[in-house]
């Protein structure tokens, strides 16, 4: 653009870059140098933040340095050998893009010209008047800072992404097929709910963890196209609220409703987290109630909602003390024990075979009702070394 003004004023090509250059480079360096500075150390941030920053910093501070080093270098030559005095002869490519596209150019140099001019004369009136600008000026920084005010100041704010978590927590050792219950009590609730379109259910998996317990559950609940919950006036928002509201009436397990975090793959819901660490040895017991108290004394805080802790001390336990001695009277090896124990009362991966192109895995396990009493552990049998079914 300078080359072509330099070119209008009646330099040659060549000249005008060369003017150009002394006018405009250090103009270029300076601005190269004054970005690399504010991007390239906040590549050097720690943690998450500086992981999201160092990606747009050193992409930012390499661009621009590329784009520099093309017009110091590059730019000047294609200037000289491509522009043209408009007084030159038109080549055979001149004159018909001239002929069809002439009318745009003009009117395009025609507008660009009168807000060039107007903007220049405004830039004069406002220096005659620098006190009336410098107020301006201090009127749209009182602005920034106001718009500062209603943005969000998240991390990273929450958006709609067409999905809602809700995490069951049912009391510890609560059996898979109660769960598969109340997760389905939950399912109906929200497919009642405006703006939801269908569930994905899954019990003995926690929503809140993505972990795998009995005595958990999840429901992904899949929202209405965002169109047309905005004309039927049904936010994400609004539906999780609706969605906390409506499970407040289940009875059999906590349920909690959490927006999906702002990043795949970074966390397991929205919200913040925080992690309390006992540093005094008082046990798992008052920890549990320390990390309860936070959580209720949170929830008294006007600007949050469904404060909640996912650990757990009270899970129910049964000891059984193993006679070794007489299991090496009796050829039992200890493995052998504690993998009956193991298969019986838990369960135990086999392997996993391919069938009509889909693989599935073995698992072997009792069935429920064989282990549902602690008197169930006498009924099981191993065998010894001999062979020998020997029971327990």
């Amino acid at each position: 653009e300078n080359t072509e003004r330099l070119m209008s004023d009646g330099l040659d090509p060549r000249k005008a870059a060369h003017q150009t250059m002394d006018e405009v480079g250090s103009a270029l360096i300076a601005t190269t140098l004054v970005l690399i500075a504010v991007f390239v150390p906040t590549a050097f941030l720690a943690g998450i933040t500086g992981q999201f920053y160092r990606q747009f910093a050193l992409t930012i501070a390499v661009s621009t340095s590329i784009s520099t080093l093309v017009s110091l270098t590059l730019s000047p030559a294609l200037c000289a050998l491509l522009l043209k005095p408009a007084s030159a002869e038109p080549n055979l490519f001149d004159w018909m893009s001239q002929k069809a596209f002439g009318w745009f150019f003009r009117g395009f140099n025609r507008a660009f010209d009168y807000s060039s001019n107007i903007y220049a004369g405004v830039v004069k009136r406002l220096l005659r008047v620098s006190l009336i600008a410098l107020v301006f000026f201090v009127a749209l920084l009182g602005l920034t800072w106001k718009t500062f005010g209603v943005v969000p100041t998240g991390f990273i704010p929450d958006q709609d992404q067409g999905y809602i978590i809700i995490s069951l927590d049912l009391p510890e050792g609560a059996s898979l097929s109660r769960t598969d219950a109340v997760s389905k009590e939950v399912r109906e609730l929200a497919l009642s709910t405006p703006g939801v379109a269908h569930t994905v259910t899954i019990a003995g998996f926690s929503g809140a963890t993505r972990t795998n317990a009995s005595n958990a559950g999840a429901v992904f609940v899949i929202l209405d196209e965002a169109k047309k919950r905005a004309k039927e006036g049904n936010s994400s928002n609004q539906i999780l609220a609706a969605l906390r509201k409506s499970t407040t009436q289940v009875n059999e397990a906590l349920v909690f409703v959490i927006p999906p975090p702002p990043v795949p793959g970074i966390g397991t819901g929205g919200g913040f987290k925080m992690q309390v660490q006992d540093r005094s040895g008082g046990g798992v017991q008052q920890l549990q109630a320390v990390a309860n108290a936070i959580a209720a004394e949170a929830n008294q805080e006007p600007g949050l909602v469904q404060v909640y802790s996912t650990f757990r001390a009270d899970t129910p336990q049964f000891y059984a003390d193993i006679d070794r001695t007489k299991a090496r009277m009796l050829n039992v090896p200890m493995d052998n024990v504690f993998d009956t124990l193991q298969i019986y009362l838990g369960s135990s991966y086999v392997n996993d075979f391919n069938f009509l192109g889909r693989t599935y895995r073995v698992t072997a396990q009792a069935d429920s009702r064989f282990r549902d009493e602690e008197s169930d552990i006498l009924r099981l049998r191993t065998r010894s070394s001999l062979g020998e079914v020997v029971p327990l």
